[in-house]
């Protein structure tokens, strides 16, 4: 009886061996050709196309007195639509110079060089890259543009009737500037000139908030499985995220950064319109594309002595809001990546309130960089004056309130410095 009981259990192990074995061979497919497990992928808002990220500042201008529009304010969709047809030359331009025109003058200044094909298709300009555009009523079918190298070229136009005459209703709402002369500026100007506010403006001190972004959404979008995540609390009260190969960080007051170091170095360069799209993908996934943010600046890394930092790109970019920047000692939204991926990402924005008093005017932009030339002969350093422009500044967050101050930022030909606007005190250097 024993014998035939062992028997029996021998035979249903043979048979559940086979099964079994059956199973794992043919029942299963293969590791290489299963589907991954799907997770969900979470974004914040919709992709930022391309002809939205870079668009040239707009200024109408004759003799020294000019009218100037940023993305960010009122009319410039509209005028920016009108002077696109500067950007449908006849035929290819030729190789030219600068003409010294005195009258009235349009001019298009982009950051950096960019292909005008992203808004107008013009088969005349493919492939070239325009640093800035140009315009006189005195030759008005005539077109100047700046090419990457500096370079000037010269093309026809056939612009439609009434082109001109739309101009000054165009830019109606434009900041009202004029050339400052060299003599009243205790920093050397660049060669263009610099300008200065027509009138001094008047500014108030406003409440901030920060920025509040759902923690769950967060790791859903940084990370593809959660539950490989694990979370480590900081002695400040910032909490880690990692997963062992990246990481994010939260801090109390708002700010994140995230890091992703096997990304680095990168691989392969990048074309402009590469990263700007790659950069406007990663904004929709870590976080979103507020409409108050502006891309400031691109720095491309390229075949680097130091092998780490090979074909990488920089995305830096600034809060406007109500018409005007909100700085602080960091940049609204940094990223860091290569064609890998993102490398490092740091995002503090901050949301204007309410004034807490009314407007004052601040003190003369030449105060401000006299301020700046004292700074600068303290350290030993010698720097021309690029730029001067009202923003509103602070310097620290604090939980329960925070304010901003009006303040003047200075910009030199390699770094930028905030003076206080009231005071006309220097305050700092910026990143």
């Amino acid at each position: 009886m024993r014998e035939r009981l062992k028997s029996v259990v021998l035979c249903v192990l043979i048979l559940t061996s086979m099964f079994l074995t059956t199973k794992l061979l043919f029942g299963q497919p293969y590791w290489e050709t299963a589907s991954p497990p799907a997770y969900k992928q979470v974004t914040f808002g919709e992709l930022r196309p391309l002809q939205e990220q870079i668009r040239p500042v707009l200024r109408l201008g004759e003799d020294d007195k000019w009218l100037q529009l940023q993305p960010w304010d009122e009319g410039y969709q509209a005028a920016w639509e009108w002077l696109s047809w500067l950007f449908r030359p006849r035929q290819v331009p030729v190789s030219t110079t600068l003409p010294e025109f005195g009258g009235l003058q349009v001019r298009l200044n982009f950051m950096l060089p960019v292909e005008t094909n992203w808004w107008v298709t013009n088969r005349q300009l493919r492939g070239l890259e325009i640093l800035q555009a140009a315009w006189f009523a005195e030759a008005p079918q005539t077109i100047w543009y700046q090419t990457a190298s500096g370079r000037w070229l010269r093309g026809e136009l056939t612009l439609p009737e009434q082109w001109e005459e739309q101009l000054p209703a165009l830019f109606a709402a434009g900041l009202e500037l004029r050339t400052a002369a060299a003599e009243e500026l205790a920093l050397e100007p660049v060669s263009a000139g610099v300008l200065l506010p027509q009138a001094v403006p008047e500014l108030a001190v406003h409440a901030i908030t920060a920025e509040n972004l759902e923690s769950d959404e967060l790791l859903g979008s940084f990370f593809v499985n959660p539950a490989l995540v694990r979370r480590i609390e900081e002695g400040d009260g910032a909490e880690i995220y990692t997963d062992g190969q990246k990481g994010l960080r939260l801090f109390r007051h708002g700010e994140l950064e995230f890091n992703a170091p096997e990304n680095e170095p990168g691989s392969a360069p990048q074309s402009l319109a590469e990263i700007l799209k790659q950069g406007a993908q990663y904004l929709q996934l870590m976080g979103g594309w507020p409409d108050h943010l502006y891309l400031q600046k691109v720095h491309r890394t390229e075949r680097s002595a130091n092998w780490e930092q090979r074909y990488t790109q920089t995305l830096v970019f600034q809060s406007v809001q109500k018409g005007i920047p909100l700085l602080s000692a960091k940049p609204a939204v940094s990223l860091y990546f290569s064609d890998r991926g993102v490398i490092n990402y740091q995002r503090q924005i901050y949301l204007l309130g309410s004034p807490t008093g009314t407007a004052e005017p601040l003190v003369k932009p030449q105060q401000a960089v006299a301020a700046v030339a004292d700074q600068l002969a303290a350290e030993g350093a010698e720097e021309q004056l690029a730029a001067v422009s009202p923003v509103l500044y602070f310097h620290s967050f604090v939980t329960r309130q925070s304010y901003a101050r009006p303040a003047w930022l200075v910009e030199l030909q390699q770094r930028q410095a905030v003076v206080d606007g009231f005071t006309g005190e220097f305050i700092t250097w910026l990143e």
